[in-house]
């Protein structure tokens, strides 16, 4: 690779010729076969390239099988790989129909309130000059079905974003991880709670998909936001499920100045040094005389 990450450029014109492979993705009955055009994966991922370029087993076998991975994000990732088309992230839209918790579980803020054991509902105050909330006076204990129902909310969520992050990594698909991050980067909300276990779970501390997840929440997240999440019981109990090394690095975090919001580039892979982040912002098409603090 380059000091900035590869450009990818494929053409059937050129480079990719017409040989398939079979990725199987899952184990056991949720299994799935996946033909796959080779030269395309050996040209985005080291991985691919190593497994069908290779002397292994799976070059003579023309197949790989990846049981860790899930359908949905093979299938996300088909989309980039032919395509280009990056999944997009749900909204923050705690408290309607269309929030990304209650949604996707089929249930209702309101309901979620209720099992989250809130001993009043969600009551927000338009003042003239003050916007608050009541607080809620309790929390239950998360019971074990509960426990079952927020798990499964983690593992399928909405978060399709991070879930195909999680699969480049796993791959080793620099270009699609930088793709990735530089969407992420353009949200304007900060990701829900549900996407930052799942992430957090998967990915080391040191991605820089968690480094952006912490600098988001320790530049943006006021007590403002903080209340809105209250609007959505499933968020709220998802919040005594943060990993704890999350917890601990935002709190160290935010024991420092006013943290500033840093460029795009402050997370990509490749070096920080300002000819080549020059470079990849010309490649990205910015302004290069825009300026990066």
């Amino acid at each position: 690779m380059s000091a900035t990450t590869a450009k990818f450029e494929p053409s059937f014109l050129d480079n990719i010729g017409t040989d398939l492979v079979t990725v199987q993705i899952g184990d056991g009955d949720t299994q799935e076969f996946f033909p796959v055009h080779k030269d395309l994966l050996a040209a985005c991922s080291p991985y691919f390239k190593a497994a069908f370029d290779g002397k292994f087993r799976e070059a003579s076998d023309k197949a790989v099988s990846i049981p860790d991975v899930t359908s949905t994000q093979f299938r996300l990732f088909l989309d980039w790989l032919y395509f280009r088309r990056l999944p997009v992230a749900k909204g923050n839209f705690f408290g309607s129909a269309e929030c990304p918790n209650c949604s996707h579980t089929g249930t209702t803020c309101e309901d979620s309130r209720r099992v989250a054991g809130f001993a009043e509902d969600f009551v927000r105050h338009d003042d003239e000059d003050d916007s608050t909330t009541t607080p809620f006076a309790k929390l239950a204990s998360i019971s074990d079905l509960v426990d079952q129902q927020l798990e499964k909310l983690i593992n399928t969520g909405p978060w399709n974003p991070q879930k195909l992050y999680v699969f480049a990594d796993r791959c080793d698909v620099p270009a699609l991880r930088q793709d990735l991050i530089d969407d992420i980067w353009m949200m304007e909300n900060t990701m829900p709670f549900g996407a930052i276990i799942y992430a957090w779970r998967n990915l080391s501390i040191e991605s820089p998909l968690c480094k952006l997840m912490l600098d988001d929440l320790s530049r943006c997240y006021e007590q403002e936001a903080l209340m809105a999440d209250e609007e959505c019981g499933m968020e709220v109990l998802l919040r005594q499920k943060l990993p704890s090394a999350f917890i601990w690095t935002l709190f160290s975090r935010n024991l420092g100045d006013e943290k500033k919001e840093l460029p795009v580039c402050a997370y990509h892979e490749h070096a920080q040094d300002e000819e080549t982040v020059k470079r990849c912002r010309k490649e990205r098409g910015e302004d290069g005389d825009e300026d990066e603090e």
